[in-house]
């Protein structure tokens, strides 16, 4: 049984245009060689020369742009951070917006390169990495899985032990900012060119932990990642996360709002939408004779896989019986129903 667990760089370019000009001097001196002049004539035309040639400095000088940088006192980084947070929630995105897109693009270095995209709409996630696409809604999430040199996506069905569905979300809802209180801490915080700006480091726990998550793969060589986050200052929705380990950019993600979605979610949806001659219906319980009992069903055409998430659950086991004492050995031929409970083994 498969389960599957889902687990902002600021990029200021500065452009210097260098101006130069050409003084009139030059062509002083070729008047002078056409005719002679007086000694008088000669200082006349050498002050009038400079006196241009002055004019066309002060001309060509350009006014030194004032920047509107302030700083936030760290008595208000805890309002600010409360308001971004309730900002980039799922409704509170969606009473504005019909769409929000999140690019991810991530690097260990800067000659590997990888991305990942999400679409949201406020009833639809959809993402897609290097070696699958998932599309879901409340009620099912589904997956087209591509793993190795041939392809042939497996399409399966999930099944979200959540009550109301499970859908992915990049702000995390158990915590009172879109930051890990815990592990990280807020260096400075400044609004500039409409923009707010929050930078933030962890510590060892939370570097480790981000690096075990976002940099699956790459062996950690040390060091301490810092976030850098953008917020549109006046709505304080989320514009990009970049992170860092020390000065080496690891992690981009960028939000873009109200794009259309892709194409390429017609056709995922059309790989599970197919007429089907036969179908079969799933049932799970999760926690049997519990207080949080939650029993969901799903029907799906035969010869098809089917898993189950359920994040409340630290070691989820599958079990034939409501009594929970007939282990399921992953033999379900696939051409029939199924009823499965489940309960958190890793809880006594």
């Amino acid at each position: 049984m498969t389960i599957k667990r889902s687990v902002l760089i600021i990029a200021a370019v500065l452009s210097l245009t260098a101006l130069s000009s050409c003084g009139s001097s030059g062509t002083a001196n070729s008047a002078a060689s056409v005719a002679p002049q007086t000694s008088a004539a000669i200082e006349t035309t050498v002050s009038e020369a400079g006196t241009t040639e002055e004019a066309q400095t002060t001309t060509s000088a350009q006014p030194e742009e004032k920047s509107d940088r302030r700083d936030i006192p760290e008595s208000e980084w805890a309002d600010h951070t409360s308001k971004a947070f309730a900002a980039n929630q799922r409704e509170a995105v969606f009473k504005n917006h019909q769409c929000l897109e999140v690019i991810r693009e991530s690097s260990v270095e800067l000659s590997e390169y990888l991305a990942d995209y999400f679409w949201f709409q406020k009833d639809i996630t959809y993402y897609t990495g290097p070696a699958f696409e998932e599309f879901s809604t409340p009620e099912v999430r589904f997956e087209l899985l591509d793993f190795g040199y041939n392809y042939q996506p497996k399409a399966t069905y999930y099944i979200d032990m959540v009550e109301g569905g499970y859908q992915y979300w990049p702000i995390p809802t158990d915590k009172d900012r879109w930051m890990d209180p815990e592990h990280e801490r807020i260096e400075e915080m400044y609004t500039e060119d409409g923009k707010l700006h929050i930078n933030s480091v962890y510590d060892d726990t939370g570097t480790e932990t981000f690096w075990g998550i976002s940099m699956w793969g790459y062996d950690y060589p040390g060091g301490t990642v810092r976030c850098k986050a953008t917020f549109n200052a006046d709505t304080y929705e989320l514009i990009e996360t970049s992170y860092y380990l020390d000065n080496d950019l690891l992690q981009t993600e960028s939000h873009v709002y109200d794009r259309d979605m892709p194409r390429c979610i017609n056709s995922i949806c059309a790989s599970f939408d197919r007429i089907c001659d036969k179908t079969v219906t799933v049932t799970a319980t999760a926690n049997p004779g519990e207080d949080n009992e939650l029993t969901k069903s799903i029907v799906v055409p035969a010869n098809v896989m089917v898993s189950f998430y359920a994040p409340d659950m630290v070691a989820p086991e599958y079990y034939t019986d409501r009594e929970c004492t007939q282990p399921y050995n992953d033999d379900w031929d696939m051409e029939s129903d199924l009823t499965l409970y489940i309960r958190d083994g890793g809880v006594s």
